[in-house]
């Protein structure tokens, strides 16, 4: 379903897409065989879709895609900690040291 906004003056936020963010063919590949070595999300052990950087990626090209700071999440669980973890410099779930 499109955006639709509440206010007839508001405006939607123009985010660039993820290729433009530094996720490029390189991540989408790293992504695909990250998923299938870790099927299941760390969390609540359902399938994952979702590579999460444990800290917060800092844009830097060599630190994308490594591995000690990556979790396997589903969406749900993913939403559940991007929106009320990303305040905290380092956060992931207990169990993931």
């Amino acid at each position: 379903m499109p955006w639709k906004p509440t206010n007839p003056d508001q405006k939607r936020e123009q985010r660039v897409g993820s290729y433009y963010r530094g996720y490029d063919n390189r991540w989408r590949k790293f992504r695909k065989v990250y998923l299938m070595r870790n099927p299941l999300c760390v969390k609540c052990g359902k399938t994952a879709e979702v590579v999460d950087h444990i800290i917060p990626w800092d844009g830097n090209k060599e630190t994308l895609i490594q591995e000690d700071n990556l979790q396997a999440l589903c969406k749900h669980c993913h939403n559940t900690k991007t929106g009320t973890h990303d305040s905290r410099p380092v956060y992931g779930y207990s169990w993931r040291k």
